[in-house]
């Protein structure tokens, strides 16, 4: 069945189906599970954001940043651009990081968007984040990924190549 995941998933829709309210509350909330189970010992206060800001990409229609320090991805938002690894605590510093998002990112997301994905009708999907998380592409080495360096015009040509075209 061809899948409508008709936008590229953020901390926001994780957030959402969280039942937390935003990305900000989304880290805090992780953090504080993550610190109860032992695997913090320091956690983000909710507003220290410094140092050099990750670089936002894409993975499979997900928005996402590598931790500097552990490689851990996480999940990030452009409405809220702040990197806080759950894993190490960005290195166990309690600080969060900015997020570098491209400037045509609505330009990326529209060329990816085009791209088909189909979903195994068999699984129990209960939102928008789940059917991302099980759909594949309808047509193969046409992912829903970007990364920093690549060019719209390159996303462009990759679907016309493999028969989409701009909507």
């Amino acid at each position: 069945m061809e899948a409508k995941v008709n936008k590229i998933i953020t901390l926001d829709d994780i957030a959402l189906r969280d039942k937390q309210d935003g990305a900000r509350a989304w880290i805090l909330w992780k953090c504080k599970e993550q610190k109860t189970a032992g695997k913090l010992a320091i956690v983000w206060d909710g507003t220290r954001v410094e140092g050099e800001p990750v670089l936002a990409t894409i993975n499979y229609g997900r928005w996402g940043a590598r931790c500097k320090v552990c490689g851990n991805s996480m999940y990030v938002s452009w409405r809220d651009p702040v990197f806080y690894c759950t894993e190490c605590g960005n290195g166990g510093s309690g600080i969060a990081w900015g997020v570098a998002f491209p400037i045509n990112r609505e330009e990326i997301e529209a060329a990816l968007l085009i791209r088909p994905l189909v979903v195994d009708e068999s699984r129990l999907i209960r939102n928008e984040v789940e059917l991302a998380f099980q759909a594949r592409p309808a047509v193969p080495g046409l992912v829903r990924s970007w990364r920093p360096g690549v060019i719209v015009d390159e996303l462009i040509l990759e679907n016309e190549e493999k028969g989409r075209r701009k909507r």
